[in-house]
């Protein structure tokens, strides 16, 4: 028996092998099966929110209702996207397990349905890519899949190459962390640290902020830390505004607020400021209110989206008042220097433009 097929994007899978048919009176379907599937870059998973093509051998050998499936497979690439994991931005993998009814149909499979094991092993070198809101990752592991041919077992670990995570209106290099996968379980550990400039000792610093993400897809914790003496909280305050937390407005103390609350039970109530962000994908959205010589309030808003890992475009307009309209391209060149064009002018006239060369050193 031979064949082969093409998937439609230059990918091939060829069969080949054989069946003997038994004369066993005592047994239905009693032929055995020697076959070798050969996969080259064949696509078998194309969809909206994963992609994968797999290279290798799948040998099926044995009995009919005790076929064998044996073989190591190369997965390149892997693609998974998804759209929430974490809150304010990362993937989630929603892990769906069969109910009662499914499994009690395997168990009453009609008699001319093929049975067997699994023995395969999945191997990711540094192609798997994950993308989701805020998250963007390669990783590298092995899967295991074994047992019931309608009952597997997955188990395996990645780890990560590398990785960016957007999120608290920030950039975190990600830097260590793995993914275990036990059937229907994620057990992920993932550590990334962001470079802040903070104002402590009254002196502008740049502190490396580490982020820690830990847990299961049912329940995940995200954890801030430094050199500082700085407490979570007043991490958060710096990322988000740049300031500590005794020097925030109302306004500002309420995001605060609502981020802490989300942190520690995933639920923010209400939360105009980050529903605005959040509805029209920004990075960051902060709102700065002070009174003037006159008595009346403003009001500052600034608006911030990452391009990409290297490119930040913040716009920002004080409302009540007469001050300039300001719009921001914000490129880093090196953990140290940030080229930045802006424009800025009143009344619809951008009449001052230019470029700044910001460099600051950690001493």
């Amino acid at each position: 028996m031979q064949g082969q097929g093409q998937d439609g994007r230059q990918g091939q899978v060829a069969l080949n092998g054989g069946v003997q048919f038994l004369g066993d009176a005592d047994r239905i379907l009693a032929h055995t099966i020697d076959m070798a599937i050969d996969f080259t870059s064949a696509h078998l998973l194309n969809q909206a929110k994963m992609d994968a093509a797999v290279t290798g051998r799948l040998d099926v050998t044995g009995p009919y209702h005790n076929l064998l499936l044996r073989g190591d497979l190369s997965i390149a690439p892997l693609n998974m996207q998804s759209d929430t994991f974490l809150w304010d931005g990362a993937p989630q993998l929603n892990i769906v397990s069969s109910d009662v009814n499914d499994i009690n149909q395997l168990i009453a499979k009609p008699f001319y349905w093929p049975d067997g094991n699994w023995d395969v092993t999945l191997l990711v070198n540094n192609r798997a890519n994950l993308y989701g809101q805020g998250i963007s990752a390669e990783l590298t592991g092995e899967l295991a899949l074994t047992d019931n041919l309608y009952a597997p077992g997955l188990s395996g670990r990645f780890n990560l190459v590398r990785g960016s995570y957007t999120g608290l209106g920030r950039v975190f290099a990600l830097q260590s962390g793995s993914v275990q996968i036990q059937n229907n379980q994620l057990v992920l550990d993932i550590q990334g640290e962001h470079v802040a400039r903070m104002s402590l000792n009254n002196q502008l610093q740049m502190v490396p902020i580490q982020l820690r993400i830990t847990g299961n897809q049912d329940a995940l914790s995200l954890q801030l830390s430094s050199d500082t003496n700085l407490d979570q909280d007043e991490l958060l305050a710096q990322l988000l505004f740049g300031k500590i937390v005794s020097d925030l407005d109302v306004l500002q103390a309420f995001q605060l607020a609502s981020v802490v609350n989300k942190l520690r039970t995933g639920d923010t109530g209400f939360d105009p400021i980050g529903a605005t962000r959040e509805s029209f994908a920004l990075d960051s959205l902060v709102v700065d209110t002070e009174t003037n010589e006159e008595g009346n309030l403003q009001l500052n808003v600034s608006a911030g989206k990452y391009i990409n890992d290297y490119l930040y475009l913040e716009v920002e307009q004080d409302v009540g008042s007469e001050q300039e309209f300001r719009g921001s391209l914000q490129f880093k060149v090196t953990p140290n220097t940030n080229l930045e064009l802006y424009t800025q002018g009143a009344g619809g006239e951008f009449d001052r433009n230019g470029v700044e060369l910001n460099w600051s050193w950690d001493y």
